[in-house]
């Protein structure tokens, strides 16, 4: 579940408060979605020293942004996000993130897309003068280092995603 900077949504769902109820000793992976769109430089100040293990792009068309924002206006957290399966991102390396990683992880969904059935998104895409920015991410970590994200202004909405017990 995310939601998107341009949109503005009648409630955001946010997760931390569940995250005292997890047992010590998890690995937690949580999904957060931004307060705007960041671009690569200016985004590794938001959160530093964070596990990140997917970049949420903002991919999306006009016509794309146009249903999110009337389906927000019309329902609540409940039904208006953006769903898992309608975003796409990157792949990244743990808290390191480099333009060449993400060059080529950018490049090579751009291939998959074009491979794919989607060509109206990489048309979309490849008509872009700049790359997407981000608008949302997923991190891993415990309990403890999760919470410091409960005040982190530029986190619009936080998902709490799958656990593992902490190796």
């Amino acid at each position: 579940m995310f939601f998107h900077p341009d949109i503005k949504y009648k409630e955001y769902k946010k997760d931390f408060e569940y995250l005292n109820s997890i047992p010590d000793g998890k690995i937690i992976e949580i999904g957060l979605s931004f307060d705007k769109k960041y671009n690569l430089r200016n985004f590794s100040t938001l959160i530093p020293k964070f596990n990140i293990s997917w970049l949420r792009l903002d991919t999306y068309t006009k016509e794309q942004i146009d249903k999110y924002r009337k389906d927000a206006k019309e329902h609540d957290s409940k039904v208006s996000y953006i769903g898992e399966e309608e975003t796409l991102g990157i792949r990244t390396e743990g808290n390191v993130i480099l333009d060449n990683i993400y060059k080529a992880n950018y490049s090579g969904l751009l291939n998959r897309l074009k491979k794919l059935r989607y060509k109206d998104i990489y048309n979309h895409l490849k008509e872009r003068k700049t790359d997407p920015e981000i608008i949302g991410v997923i991190v891993y970590g415990t309990k403890s280092e999760l919470k410091t994200l409960m005040n982190n202004p530029h986190i619009k909405g936080a998902t709490i995603g799958v656990m593992r017990d902490k190796d």
